[in-house]
């Protein structure tokens, strides 16, 4: 007669999933970890791809950085841009006699056919959906184009937002002789140092010691690039470089406590700027 085969007891079935949990739970960071890896090396050959699209830029259109405006047989006058993630913006001078939206930074790139894929333009581990390519994708008006660049979108409508189309990067070049503000900037109690009066509109004029592209960097708290309790980002120079700065004594700094939301276009130069200076100094 064949002998039944004992079942699993309810305490051995709870041993087992125990197991599983902790098993999980060890994996689980590690995992997560790899994951944030991938995603900062390609966000960092995305940089790459941006910067030499830049230098392509500075080729065709003599010398000029994309920061401000396309050149002017190309489009009409724009004023200085202030906020260093705007591409396209439906206020104040930024519309051309067409009606078409004026490109900044890295609008320009794409509207110079610099570069075709705008997808480039967003890190993959960005969480701020006000920073993400499938926000500017996907327009709220019946029967229009979904293409990059266009507006309404969806995102500006749904969340109330400026009219604006946003990259995923920052854009602040500094000129490596750049004339300075006379005074140092108090915000909130922090004291920051003179910010530059202008960005720098040439390629062979940056800054070479000061990233002049990276991840978003407005706050601690929107540094893309996170693992446990440590953060960084990607940052890259006018010679091709993409640095990953990942040191923490610098994120612990007062500076990184204070948003420029909202504030004057002064006050916008002096925090970003205080921000790099103080990346550059690593």
């Amino acid at each position: 007669m064949r002998e039944k085969k004992a079942a699993f007891t309810l305490i051995e079935l709870l041993v087992v999933i125990s197991i599983i949990a902790l098993l999980l739970a060890v994996l689980m960071p590690a995992l997560n970890r790899a994951k944030e890896l991938a995603k900062r090396v390609v966000c960092g050959n995305d940089l790459k791809q941006v910067g030499v699209a830049v230098g392509g830029y500075a080729g065709k259109y003599d010398g000029l950085l994309p920061n401000i405006t396309l050149p002017a047989h190309l489009t009409t006058t724009a004023k200085q841009e202030s906020h260093p993630y705007v591409c396209f913006r439906q206020d104040h001078e930024t519309l051309q006699s067409s009606g078409v939206l004026l490109p900044y930074r890295f609008g320009c790139l794409y509207k110079g056919n610099l570069l075709d894929n705008p997808k480039l333009f967003y890190c993959p581990s960005n969480k701020d959906k006000g920073r993400m390519y499938s926000s500017y994708t996907k327009p709220s008006a019946p029967n229009t184009s979904n293409e990059w660049g266009t507006l309404p979108q969806e995102y500006n409508v749904t969340t109330g937002s400026n009219s604006w189309v946003r990259a995923g990067y920052e854009w602040f070049p500094v000129d490596k002789d750049s004339s300075m503000t006379t005074a140092r900037v108090v915000i909130d109690g922090v004291t920051f140092p003179p910010p530059p009066r202008r960005l720098c509109t040439r390629y062979e004029r940056v800054n070479p010691s000061l990233a002049y592209s990276s991840d978003v960097f407005r706050t601690r708290s929107w540094l893309s690039h996170k693992y446990g309790k440590v953060a960084g980002l990607n940052l890259m120079y006018i010679d091709g470089r993409v640095v990953f700065c990942d040191d923490q004594n610098i994120f612990r700094l007062k500076t990184w406590d204070i948003d420029p939301s909202g504030r004057s276009e002064l006050e916008i130069c002096a925090i970003y700027y205080g921000h790099l200076l103080e990346l550059g100094a690593q």
